[in-house]
């Protein structure tokens, strides 16, 4: 290399692994299905979202709603059970994001409260640190087992 001011690095060799881990497809699912929604330039209303933010110092408090309507939870024994991912974005003015939480959310309802839970939603608590000033927090819920995600941007007043 002939260029002004470049400078060329290299590594000696290269040794891969023999065996590569096993992939979990449920997991891959799930990221891209998150990631997708996240980057999403809109909100994506398949699983309804509701909520209001708290900032703090160092972080930010989401309080949420999620509508029970659309999600799959299967009866087991009298009971619905389930499992959300959820992920929560903090952003800036320049749109960078300076925080993140990315939690599993285990739901398992009595046939009683699962009917209180399809009329007034699933309440959802998550605290969001942040490196920055954050203008907005945009949350992803995803139900594996309906295949469905839910976005929401709130603004951060």
């Amino acid at each position: 290399v002939n260029r002004p001011g470049v400078t060329v690095l290299y590594r000696r060799g290269y040794f891969g692994s023999r065996q590569l881990p096993a992939m979990n497809r449920l997991e891959m699912l799930t990221y891209s299905r998150i990631t997708g929604a996240a980057n999403y330039d809109r909100d994506v209303p398949d699983i309804g979202l509701t909520g209001t933010l708290t900032q703090d110092g160092t972080g930010v408090t989401v309080d949420l709603v999620i509508t029970a309507t659309r999600l799959s939870l299967i009866e087991q024994a009298g009971r619905r059970a389930g499992t959300l991912k959820i992920a929560a974005f903090a952003g800036d003015r320049n749109e960078r994001i300076i925080g993140e939480v990315w939690q599993d959310l285990d739901l398992e309802y009595t046939a009683a409260r699962y009917q209180e839970v399809l009329t007034d939603g699933i309440p959802h608590q998550m605290r969001v640190p942040v490196v920055g000033v954050p203008t907005y927090m945009k949350v992803v819920v995803y139900d594996h087992n309906a295949d469905l995600v839910g976005s929401r941007t709130l603004k951060i007043r």
